[in-house]
C-alpha cells in the first residue's frame, strides 16, 4: 500500500468524522487543524469520563458488599427498627458512592 500524503489526509478525515460524529463536515466548516485540537480535547474529555465511571462503579461495588456484610446477620428479621437501621445503612451507602464525582 502506498502512503501518500493523500491517503494520509483521507484517513486523517475519517478519524476526525468518527470522533465529532458528523460524516466531516466539522472540519470541512472549521479546518482541519482546529478540528483536530477539538477532537483531541474531546477524546480526552471521553476518556476522563469514563474513568469516572469506573471509579463510580468500583465504589458502587464496594458499597453492595459493605451493605450485604452489614444486612446479613440481620437477614430475615422482622423487627421494624432492625429493618429500618439496615434501609438506611443501605441507603447512606448508596448515596455516598454515587456522589463520588460531586468532590
Amino acid at each position: 500500500m502506498d502512503e501518500t500524503p493523500q491517503l494520509h489526509a483521507d484517513c486523517l478525515g475519517e478519524i476526525l468524522a468518527i470522533i465529532h460524529g458528523d460524516g466531516g463536515h466539522y472540519q470541512a466548516e472549521m479546518g482541519t487543524k482546529h478540528a483536530t485540537e477539538e477532537a483531541i480535547a474531546a477524546w480526552h474529555a471521553r476518556a476522563m469520563k469514563i474513568d469516572n465511571l469506573r471509579n463510580k462503579v468500583a465504589a458502587l461495588a464496594r458499597a453492595l458488599g459493605e451493605i450485604a456484610d452489614f444486612i446479613e446477620p440481620h437477614r430475615g428479621s422482622k423487627d421494624p427498627v432492625t429493618m429500618s437501621l439496615c434501609a438506611g445503612f443501605a441507603l447512606g451507602k448508596a448515596v455516598s458512592a454515587l456522589e463520588l464525582d460531586r468532590e
